[in-house]
């Protein structure tokens, strides 16, 4: 008897194999000279260097650097991303916002844009869409009782390997911001994966170690945060309905985390 592998994946792989045959292709010099050109043609100045700065899980970034100065030009890998699209147009949008009406330090946007790779990329996008409309619409995503708000800025890959420090370890800025959105208030609720670092699915003993290892830390802290939310709620900065740890325990405990 042959095991079948799961559709998923299958999935999987297909898309890994298209990652991996995507950045030979984009190294090749016949490609690396038009980004170059384009680059220089939105930021013209005496270039001193064109290379790969960074290939992280879902993209790569080629930096021209010049004299004083440097400009980044980042690709969504295809087959890591499932909505290259609207990750470019999210952060985007977000870097924008921050600038407008943060003081947090976030790169210059000069261009951005979108392409779709062929008629079955459009046509598996635009169901994949459709999917998560309905979802949304059927309210299987999040608690109707906050169907209204608040909405707040939310970053999923808000985590250590995304914050820039200076030489004195004090936050100058943060990265990888295509992953940020409005959400609903019960997007708090969730325990931060990153107490362990590590996610789940590299976890090398297998979810269910993941599992109890987590349990341990959360417990830790949650019980750290409930005794900061006690010291905030004494001194008035916290109302005792703006607590987090209580809906994280039962986020956790309900499996909705």
């Amino acid at each position: 008897m042959h095991l079948q592998m799961r559709p998923d994946d299958i999935s999987w792989e297909q898309a890994e194999e298209t990652s991996d045959n995507w950045l030979p292709q984009v190294l090749e010099l016949d490609i690396l000279r038009p980004i170059a050109d384009f680059i220089l043609e939105h930021n013209r100045g005496n270039a001193t260097e064109f290379a790969i700065l960074k290939k992280s899980s879902y993209n790569i970034s080629l930096r021209m650097k010049y004299r004083k100065d440097a400009t980044v030009i980042r690709f969504s890998q295809p087959g890591a991303v499932f909505f290259p699209e609207e990750k470019v147009e999210n952060e985007v949008a977000v870097m924008r916002f921050l600038v407008d009406q943060t003081s947090i330090s976030v790169p210059f946007v000069l261009q951005s844009g979108t392409t779709l790779e062929s008629a079955d990329d459009c046509r598996r996008k635009f169901v994949a869409r459709q999917l998560f409309r309905k979802l949304a619409r059927d309210k299987r995503l999040t608690n109707p009782s906050l169907e209204n708000g608040p909405f707040k800025i939310w970053c999923d890959d808000l985590r250590p390997a995304n914050v820039l420090l200076n030489e004195s370890m004090q936050i100058v800025g943060v990265v990888d911001l295509e992953f940020t959105y409005a959400a609903p208030a019960e997007f708090s609720y969730a325990p931060p994966w990153l107490l362990l670092i590590e996610k789940p699915e590299y976890w090398e003993k297998g979810i269910e170690d993941w599992t109890r290892v987590f349990d341990y830390c959360l417990k830790t802290f949650l019980r750290v945060m409930k005794d900061c939310e006690d010291t905030a709620i004494r001194q008035g900065r916290l109302r005792e309905d703006q607590r987090l740890s209580g809906p994280m325990q039962e986020s956790w405990e309900s499996g909705d985390f």
